[in-house]
């Protein structure tokens, strides 16, 4: 990454610090309690060293720059216009209403401890995109069609999600993405079971054919974009027991976020909870083997 370009995400980081102790009153201090609760792990002095002019890491330098984005968006409804090098609010919709961040920490980002972090349900887009920001080498989500992923990344606004992918391929962390085979016998079993008390179910196969395509229309945009981490889709063909979401599961800091597909309970309410393979070993060790089996043979499909 250039030299100009992590001054540029510099220029931004301080723009909205800036911006934000004008408008809110809020000092560092808030802003980097509110940073971290969008998932962006950085030391205050490392936030001091991008707003002092001192010497900070490329990629760092732009993960602090997309939630801080990310933040001034939610707050005061500005987007940063690189044209004009400062915050505007043009894009800003009729009716919008600031959204103000917590500054309490994320426990369900942090993955300390292994726990229900949500008995409701899948994570929110934030938590997500915080355990995603933490990969250092590799991010792999297996699940059953991957409509969250495909639609996070072409519905929502990129700074919500676009952009943190794009910025950890850009540091080189690779992404492998494993869904089900639609026109697997395995994939019709599985769906006619389900529909028998959830009768949506009866639609899976098609609606898997459809990720499949969003998935190929952001691996053409991101093969574009020619970033040093590598973005692969690969099927498998085995009746699907869970969603596993794993950061850098062969390194000790390993972590897995775990939801079982429970009979007759929609996916997005199954609860979740997050492994660290730190704390856990044995834990982590027992899920991972079971995404190695069902991964073992999955096959590349883009």
């Amino acid at each position: 990454m250039s030299k100009n370009l992590t001054e540029q995400d510099r220029r931004v980081v301080k723009a909205g610090v800036e911006l934000l102790q004008a408008h809110c009153a809020y000092t560092q201090a808030s802003v980097h309690r509110k940073l971290t609760h969008l998932g962006c792990k950085v030391a205050i002095a490392s936030l001091n060293n991008i707003i002092n002019d001192k010497p900070i890491g490329a990629p760092l330098a732009r993960k602090v720059r997309l939630s801080m984005e990310k933040l001034v968006w939610h707050e005061l409804g500005r987007q940063w216009n690189t044209s004009k090098q400062q915050f505007l609010s043009d894009e800003r919709p009729l009716g919008w209403q600031p959204d103000v961040v917590s500054e309490a920490q994320q426990a369900e980002a942090s993955g300390s401890s292994c726990s229900i972090i949500r008995p409701e349900g899948r994570l929110s887009i934030n938590d997500k995109v915080g355990i995603i920001n933490e990969a250092q080498h590799e991010v792999i989500e297996f699940g059953l069609r991957l409509r969250t992923f495909s639609n996070y990344f072409l519905t929502r606004s990129a700074y919500e999600f676009k952009n943190h992918i794009v910025a950890q391929l850009n540091t080189g962390v690779h992404f492998k993405l494993y869904l089900l085979d639609p026109d697997c016998n395995e994939a019709r079993l599985y769906f006619n079971d389900r529909a028998r008390v959830l009768p949506e179910e009866r639609e899976g196969q098609e609606q898997a054919r459809a990720s499949v395509e969003r998935l190929s229309q952001i691996k053409e945009e991101l093969v574009a974009a020619n970033s040093p981490g590598d973005f692969q889709v690969f099927f498998y063909r085995h009746i699907p027991v869970a969603h596993f979401l794993i950061i850098d599961g062969e390194s000790l800091s390993g972590q897995m976020v775990y939801a079982p597909y429970l009979y007759g309970i929609r996916r997005a309410d199954c609860p979740v909870s997050v492994i660290s393979k730190q704390t856990h070993r044995q834990l982590f060790r027992t899920h991972y083997q079971s995404f190695l089996a069902l991964s073992k043979d999955a096959t590349p499909i883009f």
